[in-house]
């Protein structure tokens, strides 16, 4: 009887342990690894997607960039010759662009003047050929030269209120399609002047990129305000500045990626 029981007792451990093995699953161990493997997999390829559809949205598009010499690409520490690299080919190497086309002038200025400098203006109500991205820097020389400041409701080439009206309502009528942006002239300095002193007509620098501003928010363009970015007053002579033209390198490491960063995060466009 005991043998029996005995015997009993063996073949149900024998059963139990069976069970036990063919219920068990190994890769329950594994379960939450395979998991979040997963995940991070998932996270990753969207990664990848999300930097593919940046790519894909600026890739094809073509840039047209307006402005003085800052745009044009001064070089002061080079005499004031054409840089290698300014901003707008910056840019539009940073995105990805099919194309850019820099319509800068050194010396330009948005009003009307009597001193045989360039009238931005003038040239972009003359410009009609289609682009994707449009971005307008000027007033500096304004300051410079004391042209007249106006007011928000003016409507001619002799202020700069009246020039930034004319501009947006241009670009906004004949370039529907484009991504517009302005950008305020930054602190800096002219000569003996610095952004701080009025001129003799009786403005401060701060009041044209204040006019850029208004302007562009009546129209509903986008505005990068580089008077308020302390960069350029701190650190520009840094890199080797006359106090208004910055140095290859300081538009290289700087100003062009700001530009770039702030067209990936505003833009507006054929997606």
């Amino acid at each position: 009887m005991k043998r029996l029981f005995k015997y009993i007792i063996v073949t149900l451990s024998i059963v139990l342990l069976i069970s036990l093995v063919l219920s068990f699953n190994p890769l329950k161990l594994f379960e939450g690894e395979i998991q979040n493997s997963t995940a991070k997999s998932d996270s990753y390829e969207n990664s990848e997607s999300n930097e593919s559809l940046n790519n894909d949205i600026f890739t094809g598009l073509t840039y047209v960039a307006f402005g003085d010499s800052i745009t044009f690409g001064a070089d002061y520490t080079r005499n004031y010759s054409p840089m290698d690299y300014p901003y707008p080919a910056l840019v539009a190497e940073s995105l990805e662009l099919f194309s850019v086309t820099n319509k800068a002038v050194s010396g330009a200025t948005l009003c009307n003047n009597s001193m045989n400098l360039v009238c931005m203006t003038d040239r972009i109500l003359a410009h009609t050929e289609q682009a994707d991205i449009i971005s307008v820097m000027l007033g500096v020389n304004d300051y410079n030269r004391s042209l007249p400041l106006g007011d928000i409701d003016d409507k001619t080439k002799d202020t700069v209120y009246g020039s930034l009206n004319l501009i947006a309502e241009h670009f906004t009528t004949t370039q529907e399609d484009a991504f517009i942006f302005f950008m305020t002239p930054y602190k800096c300095k002219v000569g003996s002047r610095t952004y701080e002193d009025k001129n003799d007509a009786g403005y401060v620098l701060e009041d044209v990129a204040n006019a850029v501003k208004e302007v562009a928010s009546k129209y509903n363009i986008p505005v990068l305000d580089m008077f308020n970015e302390g960069r350029y007053e701190l650190e520009m002579y840094n890199y080797g500045s006359d106090g208004i033209h910055p140095s290859q390198e300081f538009i290289k490491n700087y100003t062009a990626p700001q530009i770039a960063e702030f067209i990936r995060q505003n833009y507006r466009g054929k997606q």
